[in-house]
């Protein structure tokens, strides 16, 4: 009996400052194993995973496999765009500023371009994402963490419980920092800050370098004002951290079809769903109440300053406000229409109105601003549409195929219908065919019927099961031509 191997696991235990989340630190991970790049048409796609080293290891990727894996494809003549698919929380310091803009530099002198896909970039792993000239995300990524991090530990207090004594002899005040049995003090506590400090800078100046042509008004400061935050892939598309949002799956698509995709249905898409496009866009509520008579001494400085200053006169507070609030009656009657769809919006469209009903003023149970309904109903807007197109590029699906795929997100019936292929076409053979068993039993002599397909070599008894249990019909077949199947008559 053999034994079931196991994979490989490994804590992540790294010395000195580092680019990674915290949460990495002296967690375990499953070692990625050799990786090929994956060649998708003209487009290469090289993986990166788990904790990042500068050299290569047996238990995590490194600055220096992603750089080998980046000059093989880039001998490559029939590869156009390279993807780099990150899902790493970072890692080394050492080695990663230098690998982002090598990796950019290998690009551009290929004559290739570089696009990244962050499923996962944090910290080092953002700064690998800098090397696209584009950086995309999926909906459930998340990005960010720009810092640099050290752990240091003083086990003076555990070694003295346990009755152990250390003495350090240093040749400087500063040669034993760092060493568990050296008490941690003010001062060495200040002079590692200080090194921190110093890597941080040089990683706000490598983002601002290699971002600078995405955003103008990046800067240093900019940068540093994140605060070493994690963002989901929208906040993060918000800020300029990322470019688009896309499935990899998609992405692969798109630059295929054409190299220079940078994402802009997914911009035009961030763009619709923002508050400020929302309201830009909503309709403005009409107001038909009058408008309350100002007191006497009101009314009487209100003339007064107008025969002053006619020409300096602005809109009243009260009517700047109103103009601001949307169509609430509109509001509704989109939350109506949006609960006779399905889905968790349309459930959601449903509570708010059933919520509504228990009130005296129905627009109390709206949201507070067009944006939320607004942001619903663009998504299913912009979902039948998806759909729409999808039955447009794969015609003729069996009903019963079209049916689950309507049961399905947009994303697995995506590939649902991309896995089901059609047989090749011959052109006029289905027509030869079929002219053919008009008139007769057998097919016309000499007709183009193409290459018979059907089940072949089997038993009779085989076939007989077959045929009661519906699993081929009683006519052989005579040919099939995407998903229609033209059959010969049964000889009587």
């Amino acid at each position: 009996m053999t034994a079931k191997r196991t994979p490989k696991t490994t804590f992540y235990r790294p010395k000195g400052p580092v680019a990674v989340h915290a949460s990495a630190l002296g967690a375990e991970y499953f070692a990625p194993g050799l990786r090929a790049p994956a060649i998708h048409g003209s487009v290469a796609v090289i993986s990166v995973r788990g904790p990042l080293e500068h050299y290569r290891t047996k238990a995590f990727d490194s600055y220096d496999m992603i750089e080998a894996q980046y000059a093989v494809v880039c001998e490559n003549p029939t590869i156009r765009t390279i993807v780099l698919d990150l899902d790493t929380p970072g890692g080394a310091v050492n080695g990663c500023f230098e690998c982002a803009r090598m990796l950019r530099a290998m690009a551009e002198k290929a004559n290739k371009r570089a696009v990244t896909f962050a499923q996962n970039a944090l910290s080092a792993g953002y700064a690998l994402a800098t090397s696209g000239d584009t950086i995309f995300a999926a909906r459930s990524s998340i990005v960010g963490s720009i810092g640099i991090i050290e752990q240091v530990t003083d086990s003076t207090a555990a070694m003295a419980a346990a009755g152990c004594v250390t003495q350090l002899v240093t040749s400087g005040a500063r040669k034993a920092d760092g060493n568990p049995a050296n008490p941690l003090t003010p001062e060495t506590v200040a002079a590692y800050q200080t090194n921190v400090d110093a890597l941080a800078a040089e990683f706000f100046d490598l983002v601002v370098e290699q971002r600078q042509h995405r955003l103008a008004d990046i800067s240093r400061e900019s940068i540093a004002s994140l605060q070493a935050a994690v963002y989901t892939s929208q906040a993060a598309l918000d800020l300029g951290l990322v470019d688009g949002i896309i499935p990899l799956y998609r992405l692969i698509e798109e630059l295929n079809a054409n190299p220079d995709f940078t994402g802009e249905y997914e911009e035009m898409l961030r763009r619709n769903y923002s508050p400020a496009a929302v309201s830009a866009a909503a309709p403005r509520a009409e107001s038909t109440e009058p408008a309350e008579k100002p007191a006497p001494d009101a009314k009487a400085e209100g003339e007064e300053s107008e025969e002053e200053a006619p020409t300096s006169k602005k809109p009243a507070e009260p009517e700047a406000e109103e103009q601001q609030q949307p169509d609430m009656a509109k509001i509704m009657k989109a939350l109506a229409l949006l609960a006779q769809a399905e889905g968790d919006d349309a459930a959601k469209a449903r509570k708010m109105l059933a919520a509504s009903d228990d009130k005296e003023e129905p627009a109390a149970a709206a949201p507070a601003s067009a944006a939320a309904v607004a942001k619903l109903v663009f998504a299913q807007i912009a979902e039948r549409d998806a759909r729409a197109a999808l039955a447009a590029r794969y015609p003729g699906l069996p009903e019963a195929v079209s049916k689950v795929m309507g049961q399905l997100p947009l994303i697995e019936a995506e590939k649902l219908a991309a896995s089901i292929k059609p047989a090749p076409v011959q052109p006029g053979a289905i027509a030869a065919a079929r002219a053919g068993l008009n008139g007769a039993a057998q097919p016309t002599a000499g007709a183009n019927v193409g290459t018979v397909a059907g089940i072949t070599n089997v038993s009779a008894i085989s076939s007989q099961m077959d045929r009661a249990m519906g699993l081929a019909s009683a006519a052989p077949v005579v040919e099939h031509h995407g998903f229609t199947s033209v059959f010969r008559a049964p000889v009587k």
